[in-house]
């Protein structure tokens, strides 16, 4: 439960306020960065909280997330 509200507090709610930040100037490709880095963060979190396994394959899409963020520029 602890690791829920974590999750919720330290990375939805600032999303929440970037994705509002986004649509008002019309940024598309931060919110696309944001819909890929919010699942991603979210795992870290709750890895973090130890209620997920931080495992390989977590570091390889966190890897690919960047990679992608880094193109689209």
């Amino acid at each position: 439960m602890l690791a829920a509200v974590g999750v919720d507090v330290l990375l939805l709610a600032p999303v929440n306020l970037v994705r509002d930040q986004g649509l008002r100037r019309g940024d598309v490709r931060l919110l696309a960065v944001m819909a890929y880095a919010t699942p991603l963060g979210s795992a870290l979190i709750l890895g973090l909280f130890g209620m997920a396994a931080l495992t390989p394959a977590l570091l390889i899409g966190g890897l690919t997330v960047a990679g992608a963020e880094s193109i689209s520029r």
